[in-house]
């Protein structure tokens, strides 16, 4: 009985996290207290806010009762709550501003990590569409697979047996134009390279290596 009553009151603190229960949800109405309506949604919402460890007590009709009974339980408790004016009580304000902040931080540190994402792939996408459009002209010619395979066929046996032509002609063309292509690459950077001012803060560089040894992070 004890244990249901933790588990229950988790459930319902996990809900109450984040289900904003003073927010109106739109969409069809699976249940109501007084005048406050619950809705699929809302009861979607709240599964996917739940931790794994209590999705196994939701499963199926019967868990999804259970799930509707755990968010009726909580529009109760917060009705009750306000009615008694707890929601303006000096403790209720305090914690609300905590967990806004402590939110508020996740929320800019996840924003962060966001934007530094977008931009990165926005590096990804323009370099792959450069490299498309700058080394698209690298082929591989027939004599160029036969030369291959005439001064190399002595290593390329299977069972003791040297692997005819026809069988491995498409492995050793793909072999050399992956060496063309970076060779290619090397070369383009390279040429680049000498387009550009590069600059290097020896001095940070020396600063970064320090932070890092011990910690295998930069800090």
């Amino acid at each position: 009985m004890k244990k249901s009553i933790i588990i229950g009151l988790t459930i319902i603190g996990t809900l109450m996290i984040f289900s904003g229960c003073n927010k109106k949800s739109s969409g069809s109405v699976i249940a109501k207290v007084n005048e406050t309506p619950i809705t699929r949604e809302d009861v979607t919402r709240k599964l996917e806010t739940l931790p794994p460890y209590a999705l196994q007590f939701f499963q199926g009709t019967e868990g999804m009762k259970k799930l509707v009974d755990e968010l009726i339980k909580t529009e109760i408790l917060y009705a009750e709550a306000k009615k008694k004016g707890y929601n303006k009580d000096k403790e209720y304000h305090q914690q609300v501003e905590e967990f806004k902040k402590e939110y508020q931080t996740q929320l800019e540190r996840l924003q962060k990590e966001y934007k530094a994402r977008v931009e990165e792939f926005q590096k990804i996408a323009a370099i792959r569409l450069l490299l498309k459009k700058e080394l698209s002209n690298i082929e591989v010619s027939d004599k160029e697979v036969r030369e291959f395979y005439e001064k190399n066929k002595n290593a390329l046996k299977q069972g003791g047996k040297v692997v005819e032509f026809e069988a491995i002609k498409d492995r050793i063309r793909e072999s050399i134009l992956e060496n063309k292509q970076a060779e290619a690459f090397n070369k383009y950077v390279d040429e680049l390279q000498k387009q550009y001012k590069i600059t290097i803060n020896e001095k940070e560089l020396e600063s970064l290596s320090q932070s890092q040894m011990g910690t295998g992070h930069p800090q």
